[in-house]
C-alpha cells in the first residue's frame, strides 16, 4: 500500500510543473483516503472537491484546454448519443457523466499518465478510463469532425484565406500548407518493421493541412512511418479532392511532394538557383513554416501523441484525428495555445525529394515559375 501511495504522489510522467497545483489539492485527498482505506488508493470527489477550486490558468494547464472550451465542448457533447449517460447495453445502467467523462478524456490525451494513475485521481476503474476514452472519441469523429475540420467554404472565406497568407511573405493564392509529421507509437501486433521510420523508432504518419490561423482544414493519419509523404498524400482524400477544392489556388508542401498546379513546391536547390528562384524558396519556406509551427502545438498541448501505447492502429487513427479536432475547437474558441509548443517537436524527419514516376507536371511548373516572377 504504501508503494501504491508513493507511486500515485510522485507519478508526473511530464517534464514540466503544470500539475504541481493539483497536486497540492490532491495530497490531503489521497492522505485521508489513504488512512481511510486498505485497498487501492483513489481520491474521492476529484471533481467536486479538487477541480472546483482550480483557478481557470491551473484547469487549463492541467486539462490543456480553457474552462470557457470546456464548458463549449460538453454542450457540443451533450446530445450526442455515445454520451448518453444511460448505456443502451446492459439494460440502460447508469453510465459515467458527461463531464467527467469528457474530463477523463482530457486527461488522457493531455499527458502521459498511465491509465491506473487515471483511474485512481477520478475514482473508477481502469477499464471505465478506456470506455471513456473511446465514448468521447466516438462523440468527436461521429458528431464534430466534419463540421470543425473543413476546407475553406464560399469565394468570400477562401479569399480571406488567400489574403491573410500573402499578408505574410507575399505570396499569392494559397489556402493552405501541407505536411507530415511522426507520431511515435507502441510497435503494434501486425508488420510492426514497417513501422519504423528513418530515425529507427515505430511510428504512423499524421498528414494535415492548415490554414493561416493554424486551424486544420484536412487530416490524415494511420500510414506506416516508413512510407514516403509523397505515397501517403496520393493515398489520401486529398488527392482527388484537392484540384476541385482549390480551383485557381494552391496548398504549399515541402521537397517531398510533387509539384502541381494546386501544390507549389521549392525549387530544387542544386547549387545553380536564379535569384528569382532563390527569392521564390525564401517566400515559399517562411509561410509554409506555419503547418511546422501546428505540429509544434497540437504535440505539445495534446502530449499523449508523443507517445501513444496502444498497438491498435485503429484506436492510434482515432486518437490522433480526435486531437485535431480539439485543437480547432479550442482555437476557436479563443486559445491558440501558442504557449504549449512542443521545443522538442524532431519527428518532422526530412525526406529526398520526390521522384516522379509519372513525370513533371508541366502546368504546376509553369504556374511556380508565373509566381516566382511576380514576388517582390
Amino acid at each position: 500500500m504504501e508503494t501504491v501511495f508513493t507511486e500515485f504522489l510522485l507519478s508526473d510522467d511530464d517534464s514540466d510543473n503544470d500539475c504541481d497545483s493539483e497536486s497540492t489539492v490532491i495530497f490531503g485527498a489521497v492522505l485521508q483516503t489513504f488512512l481511510q482505506r486498505e485497498s487501492r488508493v483513489r481520491i474521492d470527489n476529484y471533481i467536486s472537491d479538487v477541480v472546483a477550486q482550480f483557478t481557470a490558468v491551473e484547469f487549463r494547464r492541467i486539462y490543456r484546454i480553457s474552462v470557457d472550451c470546456f464548458q463549449h465542448l460538453c454542450q457540443l457533447l451533450s446530445t450526442c448519443q455515445e454520451m448518453s449517460v444511460r448505456s443502451p447495453q446492459f439494460g440502460g445502467r447508469e453510465r459515467i457523466s458527461l463531464e467527467k467523462t469528457v474530463l477523463i478524456a482530457l486527461r488522457y490525451l493531455g499527458h502521459q499518465e498511465n491509465v491506473r494513475i487515471i483511474s485512481n485521481i477520478f475514482d473508477v476503474a481502469d477499464s471505465s478510463v478506456i470506455v471513456s476514452r473511446d465514448r468521447f472519441i466516438s462523440a468527436i469523429l461521429n458528431n464534430l469532425k466534419d463540421r470543425f475540420i473543413r476546407w475553406p467554404s464560399g469565394a468570400a472565406e477562401k479569399n480571406d484565406v488567400v489574403r491573410k497568407f500573402r499578408e505574410k511573405r507575399g505570396f499569392p493564392g494559397i489556402v493552405g500548407c501541407i505536411d507530415g509529421t511522426h507520431i511515435h507509437i507502441k510497435p503494434p501486433t501486425e508488420h510492426p518493421q514497417s513501422y519504423v521510420n528513418r530515425k529507427s523508432f515505430h511510428s504512423v504518419i499524421l498528414q494535415a493541412v492548415c490554414l493561416q490561423d493554424m486551424k486544420i482544414s484536412n487530416c490524415f493519419a494511420g500510414f506506416p512511418g516508413s512510407v514516403h509523404d509523397s505515397r501517403v498524400l496520393r493515398q489520401s482524400d486529398l488527392w482527388d479532392e484537392a484540384n476541385m477544392a482549390c480551383g485557381q489556388n494552391h496548398i504549399l508542401g515541402d521537397g517531398a511532394y510533387p509539384i502541381k498546379t494546386w501544390l507549389m513546391t521549392p525549387y530544387r536547390n542544386t547549387g545553380n538557383l536564379t535569384q528569382i528562384q532563390k527569392r521564390y524558396n525564401a517566400a515559399h519556406s517562411a509561410t509554409r513554416s506555419i503547418i511546422e509551427r501546428v505540429f509544434a502545438m497540437l504535440k505539445g498541448r495534446f502530449r499523449r501523441l508523443r507517445y501513444i501505447e496502444v498497438q491498435q492502429i485503429k484506436t492510434v487513427n482515432e486518437i490522433i484525428i480526435t486531437c485535431c479536432v480539439l485543437h480547432n475547437i479550442s482555437i476557436l474558441d479563443g486559445d491558440a495555445a501558442l504557449d504549449m509548443m512542443d521545443d522538442d517537436e524532431e519527428d518532422n524527419i526530412q525526406q529526398n525529394a520526390v521522384n516522379n514516376l509519372q513525370g513533371p507536371d508541366q502546368q504546376g511548373i509553369l504556374k511556380r515559375d508565373q509566381i516566382a516572377a511576380n514576388l517582390q
